[in-house]
């Protein structure tokens, strides 16, 4: 895998509060929908699993919940209903005719098949009992990047003959950000340019690394840290265009952070990602037909400097709520800093948003519960 600067991936919101509703889920005033904690999911944990789970997924066909288990090697699968682990599969390293790494990045495909990358940009396409039916060297040209695939962050999909995947970690412009995959020959080609807006000022600075993607039927909808819009596509790659997604208190884009002709010292480096608003992921609920982009503010110079070991490292975040057609909603700011947002622990159920709370109980992984109320 290649080595790019990358710093912890950080979340952060801001909202002004509303006298209707608690300390714990402010809104903006002219909010047209509410949207609240609704209640608490919990999955039981076994002692050789940690319990901040990684990249977990909900999987309607069969009604799990899954996610990547680093320590194993496998994906596990929990029975959401029950909240207990229902399977593991494990995947091998280092012999024949099995993984060559450890395991990187996943996604369920379908009812018998599972995609499956490891740390070295090799795609495996495995049965649900781990027995991989075929490897795939995803980098054979050394392209900057890195082969990568997160169910609710960066979705491989599949058009015609050909499955798309994310050829992520990019900090430059221009750089190919799609990976176009026949799996019948094996063949890899790499297509669609970062947005150079998209970068410039900010070169893969801290949480500005990373974007995210979701997948419709007809299109594919990206949204990057830095800009106001939404970028989308069609399933071919071709651009159809941009949309205003922008929060109600972010009031004008946001601010370039690095001239590349001017390289600032390390230690500004270090925290000059927390200085700006970001825009760091957005969600689809394919339940409501909502849209959920996660925004929030700068930590201030005084928390920045103040040497605590939360406030001066984690954001405060909310939630902005767009309908189907990108009007927006609403914006609903979360409790501050409960949540560990690095390891994308959220994700969307016929419950609702699901977001893992930090807890300190080894044995359970929490999730609370947010919806439309």
């Amino acid at each position: 895998m290649k080595k790019h600067l990358l710093l912890t991936l950080v979340l952060l919101t801001s909202c002004f509060s509303n006298p209707e509703s608690n300390d714990s889920e402010k809104s903006v005033a002219d909010s047209e929908i509410n949207f609240e904690k609704t209640g608490q999911k919990i999955f039981e944990v076994d002692s050789i699993t940690d319990y901040n789970l990684y990249y977990p997924s909900y999987y309607s066909s069969k009604a799990v919940l899954s996610c990547l288990n680093p320590s194993q090697n496998s994906i596990d699968l929990y029975d959401y209903e029950l909240g207990v682990l229902k399977k593991r599969i494990g995947f091998k390293k280092g012999e024949p005719n099995n993984i060559k790494a450890d395991l990187f990045g996943y996604q369920i495909i379908n009812d018998e098949t599972l995609f499956v990358i490891d740390k070295i940009g090799n795609l495996y396409i495995s049965d649900w009992d781990g027995k991989i039916r075929k490897s795939i060297n995803l980098d054979p040209e050394g392209i900057p990047g890195g082969p990568l695939i997160i169910p609710n962050l960066i979705p491989a999909f599949q058009h015609g003959e050909l499955f798309y995947l994310e050829n992520y970690y990019l900090s430059n412009p221009d750089r190919l950000m799609k990976i176009a995959l026949d799996t019948a020959s094996g063949h890899v080609d790499y297509r669609l340019t970062l947005p150079t807006e998209s970068v410039e000022g900010f070169w893969g600075l801290g949480d500005f690394s990373y974007y995210n993607c979701v997948i419709k039927k007809d299109s594919i909808i990206y949204n990057f840290p830095n800009l106001d819009s939404l970028y989308i596509y069609d399933r071919e790659l071709n651009p159809l265009g941009k949309v205003s997604a922008k929060s109600r208190n972010i009031d004008s884009p946001v601010e370039k952070l690095l001239d590349i002709n001017n390289i600032p010292p390390e230690s500004y480096l270090k925290i000059a990602a927390f200085t700006s608003s970001i825009y760091s992921r957005l969600i689809y609920d394919e339940y409501q037909n909502l849209y959920y982009r996660i925004v929030g503010k700068p930590i201030n110079d005084t928390l920045l400097n103040s040497g605590d070991p939360i406030k001066s490292t984690e954001r405060e975040y909310s939630v902005v709520i767009f309908d189907s057609q990108f009007n927006w909603k609403g914006e609903f700011e979360l409790p501050d800093y409960e949540y560990d947002m690095a390891m994308e622990r959220i994700l969307v159920t016929p419950e609702g948003l699901l977001i893992q709370t930090k807890g300190d109980n080894e044995d359970m992984a929490v999730f609370d519960i947010y919806g439309k109320t």
